[in-house]
């Protein structure tokens, strides 16, 4: 229900009922309030006898005549709950004795809609009514009517047998006017239904120009934003352009930084290769544990090379594509496994070749033994052995300076990934 507002109400309660309504007297109602206001209303209603007890109500109470206060509350919260039933609300006897300002405004909102369509109906009652008191001089008006024309019937009966001619001829008059009269109303109905269809067909225009109107404005709007598209564009485009030149200059600069540092592995490895040879060259003929050594030093360069494969391909593929932070995380870590791993391997192979090498030298020591006749052959392996150490020592520093190398490449790029870094070694 549309409730009535807090101003409207007072001012609906000064014009009806000349009270002096303050809003304070609304927000915190007291029961001898909402009883006075509720009762002027019903009175308005034509509601009377409030004090009178409800004998269907009373039957079994006792000393009812002590009652008159609490009957006559009771009886106006009886209509008030009637008229609340109809307008769809809950009226309690709470909202008299012990009233609140939700429940009052509520009420007073009812009471004053229902006393408005009280006021419109009396209304129509009282136009009904004196539309009815112009009723008799009307019915005066037709009885006058028909009292002539029955003088005329009898006039003209009495002057039928000497003026039959004269009542044929009135009488097709009469019949051509009447008939006159229905094409009159035939050709109005025509007009009408003319005129329903020309206002139809007005409308059915006007809504169409509405549309085109709609369309109109909606294609200017569109060529509006057309127009900001095609002014912003360019900017957009040059900005665009201006972003992947300076992107692709930055990948050209990575492209050939990594050339660069391809160029130096291989400087690296071509030594180490050479440096491998020269092992072999210098270790040729009966020393086959010593070419095993060199084949297994061989072996471990081709491992540092892949190595190096690798960690360019990573490097590569790191700065190139472009991944997530814990896709790098997890590459990084990879890699670090990796190579620690392989690091482990070269270690257990060096000390192998280390056993390998003190195998020699016992097998020197037991050759000194043996016989005179080996001590030059002796002499001769002492050097080569020595040799041989200071040969291995150079491709260990190699290795060793690789390894550093590459140490130094992964805390370079751990620190480019923003991940800490840890020893491989």
């Amino acid at each position: 229900m549309n409730r009535i507002s807090e101003g409207d109400i007072i001012t609906f309660l000064k014009e009806v009922f000349s009270l002096d309504i303050r809003s304070d007297q609304l927000s915190k109602p007291t029961t001898n309030f909402v009883l006075d206001i509720y009762t002027r209303f019903l009175n308005k209603f034509g509601d009377y006898g409030l004090d009178q007890p409800d004998l269907m109500a009373c039957e079994r109470l006792s000393r009812v005549h002590m009652m008159g206060d609490m009957i006559y509350v009771w009886n106006v919260f009886k209509l008030i709950r009637l008229y609340g039933n109809y307008y769809k609300y809950s009226v309690e006897i709470s909202d008299i004795m012990k009233p609140k300002r939700q429940g009052t405004l509520e009420i007073l909102s009812f009471l004053c809609k229902h006393y408005l369509q009280l006021s419109d109906i009396k209304g129509y009652c009282v136009d009904i009514s004196n539309e009815r008191q112009h009723l008799p001089p009307k019915m005066n008006a037709l009885k006058e009517e028909k009292l002539e024309i029955k003088n005329l019937i009898e006039v003209k009966t009495m002057m039928q047998s000497s003026s039959q001619d004269k009542f044929d001829e009135l009488d097709h008059k009469l019949q051509s006017e009447m008939q006159l009269n229905e094409k009159f109303k035939q050709e109005m109905e025509v007009k009408s239904n003319q005129q329903k269809q020309i206002k139809a067909e007005f409308f059915k225009l006007k809504e169409k120009l509405d549309n085109i109107k709609t369309d109109i404005s909606n294609e200017a709007t569109k060529c509006n934003d057309y127009k900001t598209m095609i002014v912003q564009s360019p900017n957009k485009i040059i900005g665009e352009t201006k972003r992947l030149e300076k992107s692709l200059n930055e990948l050209q600069a990575k492209i050939n930084s990594k050339k660069l540092e391809l160029e130096q592995l291989k400087d690296q490895l071509e030594y180490h290769q050479n440096c491998t040879l020269v092992c072999s060259k210098l270790f040729k003929g009966d020393l086959k544990d010593c070419m095993q050594l060199v084949m297994l030093t061989s072996e471990e360069v081709t491992n540092l090379e892949d190595i190096n494969k690798e960690i360019s391909a990573i490097c590569d593929q790191i700065n190139y594509i472009s991944i997530g932070e814990e896709e790098k995380k997890l590459l990084i870590k990879k890699m670090t496994i990796k190579y620690q791993s392989e690091d482990q391997q070269f270690k257990r192979e060096y000390e192998n070749k280390r056993e390998l090498i003190d195998g020699l030298q016992d097998r020197l020591k037991n050759s000194e033994k043996t016989s005179i006749k080996d001590e030059q052959k002796n002499e001769q392996l002492k050097q080569n052995y020595q040799s041989l150490l200071k040969k291995l020592d150079q491709v260990n520093d190699i290795i060793q300076k690789l390894s550093t190398s590459y140490d130094v490449k992964i805390e370079k790029l751990l620190l480019k990934l923003s991940i800490p870094g840890n020893n491989t070694k």
